[in-house]
């Protein structure tokens, strides 16, 4: 007998249960938010607290306020509000582009997909124009990115950093918690997925990271680690945009660039370099770092998903250019041939 819309199959709680339990890895994954959540609250409750302190030690210096927050819902709201009125034509014009071997709904939904990636590898490609600007002066920002400083320098003169040296980082940052926060909430409005807890855990530890490394105005690591992702994530976005399409050369290209920035970014620059001096070496005497472990673990957090994440872009291009079976790039790696 078919199930009814009101069955408990229908419900988004149903599903979700059956997707953790359905697969170790995402149950794996949604065991790391709860643990990392008991250490979270009274990091919480001592934030304002640490924070008045900060303010009261130097007067004069502008910390970063709660009232900054407001520019990134405004970004959120205006993402949400773009994406709704280019949604349309732009799955339109992606269909025409969609391979003749998808027709009816299937095609359609190619379309919804491919639309939705060029939307994210756009917004990708302006936040990784606009992090590059905002801080390719700065003192922390070094050649491996296209600057002329070091990350040796991420905490120079700390607490009390001289932002007037680098006066977008912080729009930077706020920006992007707004795109974070619009992405955090489709992701909680789509129907779930077999990534479903690992995306969720993603979203989580990056609003974490940006919000409260901003309110401790460890704005210099907040921008290196958002820098560092979004190189990689512009490239896999347009990858997974033009990968149902008749623009193969371009998919095969960005597939590489994929790959290339993954390793350089995530799994070399970011932990060999950027963790070591931020955390495993910072000359921040740990009493003086505040949520220093918390913030830590959160970074550790990441780079399992970055090596977790590359197994599956490995296995995917193993199954594209050996199998040649067709493969969702992007999404989580099944053994399911994908529709």
């Amino acid at each position: 007998m078919a199930a009814t819309s009101n069955s408990p199959d229908s419900f988004f709680l149903t599903r979700l249960i059956t997707r953790l339990t359905a697969n170790k890895f995402q149950l794996a994954f949604f065991l790391v938010l709860v643990v990392l959540f008991p250490p979270l609250v009274p990091f919480l409750k001592a934030l304002d607290s640490i924070v008045q302190m900060r303010r009261s030690g130097n007067p004069q210096y502008l910390w970063p306020d709660y009232s900054d927050l407001k520019l990134s819902l405004y970004i959120a709201v205006a993402v949400y509000l773009i994406w709704g009125s280019v949604k349309k034509p732009l799955q339109q014009a992606m269909e025409s582009l969609i391979l003749p071997k998808y027709v009816g709904v299937g095609r359609q939904e190619k379309a919804k997909r491919a639309a939705e990636n060029v939307f994210k590898g756009s917004y990708y490609l302006f936040i990784v124009l606009f992090g590059y600007v905002a801080a390719k002066d700065a003192p922390f920002l070094p050649a491996a990115l296209g600057g002329h400083g070091s990350m040796n320098a991420v905490f120079d003169d700390f607490p009390y950093q001289p932002y007037h040296t680098f006066p977008l980082v912080r729009t930077y940052l706020m920006t992007q918690l707004g795109l974070h926060l619009f992405s955090f909430t489709e992701h909680m409005m789509s129907k779930p997925k077999n990534n479903f807890m690992e995306m969720l855990l993603h979203h989580c530890m990056t609003l974490l990271l940006i919000s409260l490394a901003y309110f401790m105005n460890y704005v210099t690591v907040s921008h290196l680690v958002l820098f560092l992702h979004d190189i990689s994530d512009l490239f896999l976005d347009w990858a997974r945009a033009t990968a149902d399409t008749q623009l193969q050369t371009l998919t095969r290209t960005m597939s590489v660039l994929v790959v290339l920035s993954w390793v350089y970014t995530r799994l070399y620059l970011f932990p060999f370099y950027l963790m070591d001096v931020a955390y495993w070496r910072t000359k921040i005497p740990s009493e003086e770092m505040y949520g220093k472990d918390l913030l830590g673990a959160m970074l550790h957090v990441l780079l399992v998903l970055h090596i977790y994440w590359f197994i599956l872009i490995i296995k995917m291009a193993y199954r594209l250019t050996v199998d040649k079976k067709e493969v969702d790039i992007g999404e989580r790696f099944d053994s399911k041939k994908q529709d």
